[in-house]
């Protein structure tokens, strides 16, 4: 199973999933490595190695070397989200010692013990380590704060709503920020602009996982029936035009808030997860948190 902010996703059969290339039109370039029982996959800065998450442990593959693949994370921590450092040395991670999801950073170094950035009673949950100002992009599932991650680690709030929101994504010049929200009763793909707080939605039927090219002139993301999506965005008016799709999603089921695919620096490539055999029937339930909290009350 897979469980982020307030969606669990779980499934029945086969569980292993492999990496695999497309290019924008869908076409196979290949896999890469052996598969494996993982869940999210993220994309190193240069695009030659990846971070996936396998059974809650954090993994790194050479995708240059075959997909030959390390663990990185000690035992005993449950990790849920991973991010690349902007030089590729570290990785930062929102992982569970004990009761809450906390946010850490670990260098790559053999042996190497994660150390702890940012904790809460609540649960925090790590989109990105961002590079102009070296912090981390964190949420609560309601708030999105940022982290130094020097000094005093002491987090600033830079957007609240009522809904739920996830999947938050700074472009690369840090003007706008991409995230996931339900105002419409289902998760749509938006886009804020931090200094005037001018927000675009995206998407029109639904959509989740929002991702930047490189040079921030392109937002791709999944559509709820399973396309790849492509929007053409300019740095100071935002998105230009209606998102298109490029190709369909070759996975069973699109889960907006689970990190199934990354883009490559260069835009022209895509990294997914996808079923290296006979595909589980995956079952998507949301507010899981609040449910259990009902029942547990009966």
């Amino acid at each position: 199973f897979s469980a982020s902010s307030d969606v669990l996703a779980y499934s029945v059969g086969q569980s292993d999933r492999r990496l695999a290339w497309f290019d924008r039109e869908g076409r196979s370039l290949g896999g890469v490595g052996e598969p494996g029982p993982f869940v999210q996959v993220t994309l190193s800065p240069d695009g030659r190695r990846a971070i996936v998450i396998r059974e809650s442990s954090l993994w790194i593959l050479d995708l240059e070397r075959g997909g030959i693949a390390s663990r990185l994370t000690p035992d005993g921590y449950r990790t849920a989200d991973a991010a690349w450092s902007p030089d590729g040395r570290e990785i930062a991670m929102s992982a569970r010692l004990s009761t809450t999801f906390d946010l850490y950073r670990l260098t790559l170094a053999a042996g190497a013990e994660p150390e702890l950035v940012l904790s809460s009673e609540k649960n925090l949950w790590l989109n990105q380590w961002l590079a102009a100002d070296n912090r981390l992009s964190f949420h609560d599932g309601f708030m999105i704060g940022l982290v130094p991650m020097e000094g005093s680690h002491e987090p600033q709030e830079i957007v609240r709503q009522k809904g739920r929101l996830d999947e938050t994504y700074r472009s690369p010049d840090g003007k706008w920020l991409a995230f996931i929200a339900d105002e419409t009763g289902r998760f749509e793909v938006y886009v804020e602009r931090l200094d005037t707080k001018e927000r675009l939605r995206v998407s029109s039927e639904g959509g989740g996982q929002p991702r930047w090219r490189s040079d921030g002139r392109e937002l791709f993301f999944l559509s709820s029936d399973a396309h790849v999506m492509a929007v053409d965005f300019d740095p100071e008016l935002g998105a230009r035009g209606v998102a298109r799709s490029l190709f369909e999603v070759p996975v069973a089921a699109v889960l907006p808030q689970v990190g199934q695919w990354d883009v490559h620096p260069d835009g022209e490539r895509f990294l997914f997860l996808v079923p290296a055999g006979e595909e589980r029937t995956i079952h998507v339930v949301l507010n899981w948190r609040r449910l259990l909290e009902e029942d547990g009350s009966r």
